[in-house]
């Protein structure tokens, strides 16, 4: 039975990363995540993330805004592509953002979700797992 559910699981998995963490600064202010431009030492094991769809796209930035959690991807359309397009939900270390509760949405800032949760508080220079699932 135990193995059943890795193999359920393993099977809702859609991709998985891992990010290690840095501050940097963006414009008068400093962010905390990653972020493939000017991000410091912040980088991401794979930063090619494939979607529900089969379709890849370039984790550009995954970072804590303060009361916003923000997942930036080169090339994504201009509508919110739904759930079984992209993802059900994204698993940020301890914190699991669901499809369905994101915020905002853009092809220039990708998904943001509103929280308080502050996943990457005392995580500098410590890689975290990130990992995109279909359940």
């Amino acid at each position: 039975m135990a193995c059943a559910g890795v193999i359920a699981s393993a099977g809702a998995q859609l991709d998985f990363s891992t990010l290690t963490v840095a501050t940097y600064s963006v414009g008068k202010g400093t962010s905390i995540g990653f972020r493939s431009v000017n991000g410091g030492s912040s980088s991401m094991s794979n930063a090619s993330l494939e979607f529900g769809s089969g379709t890849v796209f370039t984790c550009t930035l995954l970072e804590d805004q303060g009361s916003t959690i923000s997942f930036q991807l080169s090339g994504l359309p201009t509508s919110i592509p739904d759930a079984t397009a992209s993802f059900r939900k994204i698993i940020i270390g301890d914190l699991t953002l669901n499809h369905a509760d994101v915020d905002s949405y853009s092809n220039s800032t990708g998904f943001n979700w509103t929280t308080s949760d502050d996943v990457f508080s005392g995580s500098v220079g410590s890689t975290i797992n990130v990992e995109l699932r279909a359940d």
